[in-house]
């Protein structure tokens, strides 16, 4: 009951923010939904916020879960930072001219696997 709670306010909190312009369509892993969101949205060339939000069939928030994410093979994974128990992650990365594919890496116990979003073209 305490995470669908969190759950909701984390969502409801991105509605009241005016959310994102762009959010690719979420994708499924082990059952779970996972979206991401962008800030700023669309992305630009420099720094940008990805929000990567992992969500059980019912509503709530994944548990036990370590998110990374990278832009390009070339890359290293960057560990996401959970925010609270809300099934929220959040990282920054610097996109670079020509990275169009956010790149998800999931893991929770032995389960691993990636996930990749098509991002739109850069402005600017």
């Amino acid at each position: 009951m305490r995470g669908a709670l969190a759950a909701s306010i984390a969502l409801l909190l991105f509605a009241c923010t005016g959310g994102s312009q762009y959010d690719p369509a979420p994708q499924k892993w082990l059952g779970n939904a996972v979206a991401v969101q962008t800030r700023p949205a669309p992305v630009e060339a420099g720094m940008n916020e990805f929000i990567i939000i992992a969500t059980q069939p019912r509503g709530l928030p994944v548990e036990d879960l370590r998110v990374m994410i990278r832009l390009s093979d070339d890359e290293p994974w960057r560990q996401a930072i959970q925010d609270g128990e809300t099934g929220v992650f959040r990282r920054a990365l610097a996109l670079h001219e020509g990275e169009r594919v956010l790149q998800v890496q999931l893991r929770t116990g032995s389960d691993t696997g990636v996930l990749r979003f098509l991002l739109p073209q850069p402005a600017g």
